[in-house]
């Protein structure tokens, strides 16, 4: 009854024009033009849909931007293939994006049209309206190449930009530009220095502070080893704490790609991989207040310190005062794995030490990213999956705040058409699901592709059980009774013969009984579950037909 209810109001919500896919061999094609798309970037749109950048190859001799809006249905808005934000001359790489604040969007990117590599950046409107400078506004012009942009919003309708750069000659450094809703560039000319020590600065991630301005990390070797570290910059372009930034580890060793989120006070959380053990790779972690104070163990709390690598954390903030890190994993020795840690805002683990297995299935899991959904402390994290072969899938898991897996074991699927599916990115649909992005080579090059996986993991926006099995081909509907004392009935509907298999797993992701593993005829099929062994508490029933898999909850009460 609670999963109709929740798809009757996704129903009022949405109504009939819904585009949704609810298959994951088809999916939402966001650009499919000619040439290669790809390195798309997602942000929210604050009305249930997503804006989505990308580069891309259809000019036949460069890479350009583009950008599209996709609405909370699932329906592209602008222009089939994406809006124009930059194609000019040369080559533009690596777009980035952050709202306005004002329905709209604003991109920046690494753009090639002159003798070196500048900064470049455009907004476009909610209507998909450029609203700057043809190609967009120099953000950097100096010498030599500045690179890797990353952009947070100001909170006044403008954002603050940064990036690496070698203006020097020698070394990288990091600079900062803010940028106002008209386009007029508002700090110094080229750019305001985050840090220009002696050594290599690189790679640096921003996130938005409480007063406009911003808290930028990045990776620096100035002390020889690389290490971590953090300045704040004002509305005005000064940076707020010590010259060339604070220490966030200089433990021994090399520390790597930092990820940063926005932390409740005004500071910010940082996590990193850290080789300080040594030859394995660990996951750390630190806060930094609003005046650069440091809260947590010196040199960062550890995170994951299991046996293999741990590498590639993704933050995100999850109030009040928590953060959700997300990894991929080689404790198992032979492929790499997804893992999730809840950390309380004094840097305590608050799930299974060293944490939570979100995926451990055969062949690698790469390139997790994580949202905050739902509840303080409740996530969804999505992945690249090679468990079928050669070839990369999608998959994601929603965990709950106390660190229990929602829904399928070891992940829904999210795509597996033909060809692969790489690097995927992740937003809030503003309901607690999430709304994925990815490159795709299902039509033989990188194409751009986009899936609303809602909160209950399922794929798209169902109105009833029929749509549901005609979309994937089956349905398999809630046991009866539910809640149950000892003994349930479970049924499911084919609409073609097909690979059935039906297996029973504990709250914990366990499997505790495969009931039916055959293949079946048409129709609809009832299977009873007897549970006098078991404890009370909450199961999953999965089922799989041709490969394609749903699950629903079930409660055992005595």
């Amino acid at each position: 009854m609670k999963n109709v209810v929740f798809f009757l109001l996704l129903f009022c919500i949405y109504g009939a024009q819904a585009q949704w896919s609810n298959n994951p061999n088809t999916n939402n094609p966001v650009c499919t033009t000619a040439g290669v798309q790809d390195h798309p970037r997602i942000i929210r749109d604050g009305t249930g849909g997503a804006f989505i950048t990308w580069k891309d190859e259809r000019s036949s001799s460069n890479y350009d931007i583009y950008v599209q809006r996709i609405d909370s249905g699932g329906n592209v808005r602008w222009t089939a293939n994406g809006i124009a934000v930059c194609t000019a001359t040369g080559i533009q790489n690596y777009p980035q994006l952050a709202s306005d604040g004002k329905g709209g969007v604003i991109i920046t990117w690494m753009d090639y049209r002159d003798i070196f590599i500048d900064i470049y950046a455009q907004r476009i409107d909610s209507s998909g309206n450029v609203q700057w400078v043809s190609n967009g506004v120099a953000v950097c012009l100096a010498t030599f190449n500045q690179g890797y942009p990353q952009i947070t919003g100001d909170g006044k309708g403008g954002a603050i930009i940064t990036w690496d750069d070698f203006r020097s000659g020698n070394n990288h450094d990091i600079y900062a530009q803010r940028i106002d809703s008209s386009g007029n560039i508002l700090w110094e000319n080229n750019g305001v220095a985050i840090c220009n020590e002696a050594g290599t600065q690189r790679d640096p991630q921003i996130t938005a502070d409480s007063s406009h301005g911003a808290i930028i990390t990045w990776w620096d070797s100035r002390n020889i080893n690389i290490d971590i570290y953090a300045q704040r910059i004002d509305l005005s372009g000064a940076v707020q704490w010590d010259s060339n930034g604070v220490a966030i580890c200089i433990s021994p060793n090399n520390q790597y790609f930092p990820q940063i989120t926005s932390e409740d006070s005004g500071g910010a959380i940082i996590a990193w991989y850290d080789l300080r053990s040594g030859n394995d790779q660990d996951v750390y972690a630190q806060l930094i207040d609003s005046t650069g104070g440091i809260h947590w163990a010196d040199n960062g709390t550890a995170v994951c310190t299991e046996t293999g690598d741990q590498n590639n954390p993704q933050i995100k903030n999850s109030s009040p005062g928590k953060a959700i890190i997300a990894w991929q994993d080689s404790r198992s020795g032979s492929n790499s794995d997804i893992y999730a840690q809840l950390l309380s805002s004094g840097g305590s683990s608050l799930w299974t030490n060293n944490g939570v297995a979100v995926c451990t299935e055969p062949g690698n899991q790469n390139n997790p990213q994580v949202i905050a959904s739902g509840e303080s402390g409740e996530a969804i994290i999505a992945w690249e999956d090679f468990r079928s072969g050669t070839n990369s899938d999608l998959y994601a898991q929603r965990i709950s705040s106390s660190g229990e897996v929602q829904w399928t074991n070891n992940g829904v699927t999210v795509s597996i058409a033909t060809g692969s599916q790489r690097y995927p990115q992740i937003t809030g649909d503003g309901s607690a699901g999430g709304i994925i992005t990815w490159q795709d080579t299902r039509n033989g090059i990188y194409d751009i592709y986009a899936q609303l996986v809602n909160s209950d993991g399922q794929l798209g926006i169902f109105t009833n059980i029929e749509d549901r099995a005609k979309a994937l081909g089956f349905a398999l509907l809630q046991n009866y009774p539910n809640p149950f004392t000892q003994n349930t009935n479970l049924s499911w509907k084919t609409l073609a013969y097909g690979q059935v298999v039906l297996k029973v797993y504990d709250f914990m992701g366990k499997e505790i009984r495969t009931l039916v593993n055959e293949n079946q005829s048409s129709g609809q099929h009832q299977v009873p579950f007897n549970t006098e062994s078991l404890p009370v508490g909450m199961y999953f029933c999965q089922l799989s037909v041709n490969g394609i898999i749903e699950t629903k909850k079930m409660v055992l009460c005595r």
